[in-house]
């Protein structure tokens, strides 16, 4: 856990890689990172990996209103919802597809409930694991770093020291959720792949 971490400490280290210098409150970022760039730089990058302090688990039961065809049911998705994990336990193969909605994202199949662990968009920094704070604080400064320096060499840097950051953080995660990992059964991959119709 990244105890003392925050927006404004996330902001002003991506200031700083960037030779700026820092702030102690967001109303001092005068760049925009945190007003333009935060919400999407934090789902995004917690999208981008299965990390610990993000994951929750919820049993979904069906609306009572069926998908018009193609799927026996419909689940409401967690308002919280960024990333299925996964959909049911151990080595079930159960087929689903994700949809979007005027109201928000549904999960379709043909199961009378559903099991699911998925990412969901942790807003408290202090909670996270020290890696994600590191990788979303890359993300914020490779995104404005021509912006705000008018260097695509600094620009470059920052996006390969993200890039390095999300391959490290998918090492850990597979350690501390063997399950997840990929490619160990054929039956997983299928079900990561978000649906088994084709």
């Amino acid at each position: 856990m990244a105890a003392g971490a925050s927006i404004i400490t996330i902001v002003s280290n991506a200031r700083i890689l960037l030779g700026l210098e820092p702030i102690n409150a967001l109303e001092e970022d005068v760049t925009g990172l945190a007003a333009n760039f935060w919400d999407t730089v934090r789902q995004s990058t917690i999208r981008m990996g299965s990390w610990a302090s993000c994951r929750k688990r919820k049993l979904l039961l069906p609306e009572a209103t069926a998908p018009d065809w193609g799927w026996a049911y419909k689940f409401i998705l967690p308002s919280d919802y960024l990333r299925v994990i996964s959909v049911g336990e151990n080595d079930e193969a159960i087929e689903y597809e994700i949809e979007g909605t005027d109201t928000g994202a549904v999960l379709l199949s043909d199961e009378a409930e559903i099991k699911l662990r998925y990412c969901f968009d942790n807003k408290a920094p202090g909670t996270w694991d020290a890696i994600l704070v590191e990788a979303c604080t890359f993300h914020l400064a490779a995104l404005a770093a021509y912006t705000a320096t008018g260097s695509t060499t600094l620009q470059q840097s920052m996006q390969s020291n993200f890039a390095a950051t999300l391959a490290l953080a998918r090492g850990v995660n597979a350690g501390e959720a063997p399950v997840d990992r990929m490619g160990d059964r054929p039956v997983r991959w299928s079900r990561y792949s978000g649906s088994g119709r084709w």
